[in-house]
């Protein structure tokens, strides 16, 4: 009788150890579902988030992209026209590769005079004035796309994250990706222009760029915080007119009965 006692408190802990197991087993199962739901309700507020941000912050600058090449365009034609050029040289880089080419198969001569030629013809024959102008271009272009640039390379990880874990389709990732390669050719477009206009320019455009672009924004709010002042002035004067207005009329209505008083007695 004691033998069976034993063996069924034994099998009662036996049991309560497995019970026991189990609840905790399935707490620790509700708890990682729980995180996982919360972090998969993060990532889809990210995924909203990123949609939204997407229609106005990965867009090339195409207004400052069409006016750079439209006066590059106008200076390599007056070049032209004058004779200056050929036009195969318009784009420096080109030129360079057929020149090297062709001095492959030329004498030392012909040569080392065929090598002046593809001195990029933006420094080799604008004017000061048309090279001013046409470092302006370039450097708004440049200006125009960091703000795209900062937000692509914030971006990028976390999109990846959110491809990676099913809450990016495929053609909203590819989309994203290539924009990333449209923007990495835009710079690279920019520095080597910039190396044409001027010697080593190419090297610190963008880093001026991203000042420019800091000192904006630092201007902005600036300008913001400024006229946030200036409303609250504005509303205190209001403000203080009103009291003073009606502080007036308290007198003015007071006066009045004053008088009526005087006049009755």
């Amino acid at each position: 009788m004691t033998m069976d006692l034993s063996f069924i408190s034994v099998g009662w802990l036996c049991f309560f150890i497995l019970f026991a197991a189990a609840v905790c087993a399935a707490a620790y199962l509700l708890l990682q579902e729980g995180a996982k739901g919360k972090e998969r309700q993060q990532l889809l507020q990210e995924a909203a988030a990123a949609a939204a941000a997407d229609a106005c912050n990965i867009d090339p600058p195409i207004k400052e992209i069409e006016e750079y090449e439209e006066l590059r365009r106008q200076l390599f034609e007056l070049l032209l026209q004058q004779q200056q050029v050929q036009p195969d040289e318009e784009y420096p880089a080109e030129a360079a590769a057929a020149a090297a080419t062709n001095s492959s198969s030329s004498s030392s001569n012909s040569s080392s005079s065929s090598s002046s030629r593809y001195i990029p013809w933006q420094q080799r024959l604008l004017s000061p004035e048309e090279k001013k102008k046409l470092k302006t271009k370039l450097i708004r272009r440049a200006l125009r796309n960091i703000p795209r640039w900062v937000y692509i390379s914030a971006a990028s990880s976390s999109k990846y994250r959110l491809y990676r874990c099913g809450l990016l389709q495929q053609q909203a990732w590819s989309s994203f990706a290539a924009a990333q390669e449209e923007l990495n050719k835009e710079l690279y477009y920019i520095k080597q222009e910039a190396n044409y206009i001027e010697t080593n320019w190419g090297d610190v455009i963008l880093r001026d760029a991203v000042l420019l672009h800091r000192l904006g924004e630092t201007q902005k709010q600036r300008n913001k915080l400024q006229q946030q002042q200036q409303q609250q002035q504005q509303q205190q004067q209001q403000q203080q007119q009103q009291q003073e207005a009606a502080a007036k009329a308290d007198r003015t209505e007071q006066t009045k009965h004053n008088n009526h008083h005087k006049k009755k007695q």
